[in-house]
């Protein structure tokens, strides 16, 4: 009886945790709003587990199209499909067709420069903080120090 009601607070010890956990990856540090180069980009995470597209970036272009790479459920990362908003027309392409095909392996690798332009980003945004802090703690030492001359 032990052995079975030991296993048993195992097994649901183990699906809680996986409950609470969710199915997909944590794509949070790509979450961004800026431009980068001339384009507007917004990458928004899906940080709930769903049945749903997990992460979506949307680039404006300077020319006025709008661009949604969005992912398939898990968050690996892998487009599920692209859409194009040119004038009033907007085009959906997914990998069911030839065309489809190559429009989404295309904007795989632009998604793909996007998200390192991102994580670039941010590194050099961590830096210069970093960098600051360590300048004003310095200057508050200097401060500090003159004030017991």
């Amino acid at each position: 009886m032990k052995t079975n009601k030991t296993l048993r607070n195992i097994v649901l010890a183990s699906a809680l945790a996986l409950g609470s956990t969710g199915c997909g990856v944590d794509q949070s540090r790509y979450n961004y709003d800026g431009k980068i180069g001339e384009d507007n980009v917004i990458f928004k995470d899906g940080n709930f587990p769903s049945l749903t597209d997990n992460n979506v970036l949307t680039v404006t272009k300077p020319d006025g199209r709008f661009i949604s790479y969005v992912t398939s459920f898990g968050g690996d990362l892998t487009l599920r499909y692209v859409l194009i908003k040119k004038n009033d027309h907007t085009t959906q392409y997914t990998r069911h067709n030839d065309v489809g095909k190559l429009v989404l392996d295309e904007a795989q690798k632009q998604f793909d420069k996007y998200l390192k332009i991102i994580l670039r980003i941010k590194q050099q945004d961590s830096d210069r903080v970093k960098q600051e802090q360590q300048m004003l703690k310095q200057e508050e030492i200097n401060e500090a120090l003159e004030d017991l001359k």
